[in-house]
């Protein structure tokens, strides 16, 4: 969604404004998300000196409807699946 999609939704849902806009700087602008790529995430920890033993995905069901959505908007390039990633690393 975008910022004003947002706003939009969580209106309709009743939920209060300084809520919202706390909602939309989370999503957009809080740095206690990574917004990284899993491409990115993996390149990252494979250029570390560290040694990666596992990677491991845990995914969601996207509906069809939200993954089209996201591909019109976002790009090809992405699994819009992924909902979290953990790696398990070991010094060398």
């Amino acid at each position: 969604m975008t910022q004003e999609e947002i706003r939009a939704y969580c209106s309709k849902e009743s939920i209060p404004d300084r809520d919202i806009e706390c909602i939309i700087d989370w999503v957009y602008r809080s740095d206690e998300i990574n917004r990284l790529s899993m491409s990115e995430i993996a390149e990252a920890y494979g250029a570390s000196e560290l040694t990666v033993l596992e990677a491991n995905v845990r995914r969601a069901e996207v509906p069809h409807h939200i993954e089209s959505t996201l591909r019109e908007s976002c790009g090809e390039g992405v699994d819009y699946g992924v909902e979290g990633i953990y790696y398990v690393l070991a010094k060398t």
